[in-house]
């Protein structure tokens, strides 16, 4: 068995699970602009695996681990990271396949079936028709009709939304580690953070108002509490 140079290509591809468009089928230059364009984010993203690595030692040493001083050695390099991520080429997006207009084709069709209906009552009466198939088809034909007609009254559907949203919570603190969860609301992620401060705030009594307290406000007790950071932040993902 022969191993071609379209089997490494579809070998690469599979491994660095790029999607090629069908724009790309036949193309093997684009094939490999958008497989070299994977591999530079690959290597940007080692490098910065490299650098948060070389910043916190004593994650692998042993030594005690201040999530605080972590929090500020990473919003240190936060600035060199985003602009390494920057240079790095983004993949155009895919250009979006033409929606199928559905109403238009159910139009047509019953245009269509009005019309043989029409042909077909015409010549009836030159076909025997002693087992009723003839009458029976153009009875179906006319409820068909009739529901289509019926459906095209209704409004269509409103488009469905090409993003989501979602809200992330991230903490650190002494004796915790860095955690992130993913909430669908805003009100859930403040909700989680104010369960934490509720069972593990130090400076009591507890702030009469905590239920009201926006994320700015729930960031600072954060900190005052379990000198850490608490962030709460909205995300559009794809649908």
């Amino acid at each position: 068995m022969t191993y071609s140079c379209s089997d490494f290509t579809d070998d690469i591809i599979g491994a660095l699970d790029v999607t090629i468009p069908d724009s790309a089928d036949d193309s093997p230059s684009d094939q490999a602009d958008i497989c070299m364009a994977e591999i530079g984010r690959l290597q940007v993203a080692r490098v910065v695996l490299s650098a948060v690595r070389a910043d916190n030692p004593e994650f692998e040493t042993g030594a005690m681990v201040d999530h605080a001083d972590v929090t500020t050695r990473l919003a240190k390099r936060w600035p060199e990271i985003a602009a390494a991520l920057a240079d790095v080429p983004m993949l155009p997006p895919a250009a979006p396949s033409p929606g199928i207009d559905w109403r238009s084709i159910a139009q047509d069709l019953a245009g269509a079936l009005s019309s043989t209906m029409q042909q077909i009552e015409q010549m009836q009466d030159m076909f025997g028709d002693e087992d009723g198939t003839i009458a029976q088809s153009l009875e179906d034909a006319e409820a068909a009709r009739a529901r289509n007609h019926a459906a095209g009254k209704i409004a269509p559907d409103a488009p469905a939304p090409t993003t989501r949203k979602v809200w992330t919570l991230t903490t650190d603190g002494d004796n915790m580690g860095i955690g992130t969860e993913a909430f669908a609301t805003e009100a859930e992620a403040l909700a989680a953070a104010r369960d934490v401060l509720r069972t593990g705030y130090k400076s009591k009594p507890m702030p009469d108002n905590l239920d009201t307290l926006d994320a700015e406000a729930i960031s600072d007790l954060w900190a005052e509490s379990f000198d850490g950071a608490c962030i709460i932040e909205s995300h559009d993902l794809p649908a």
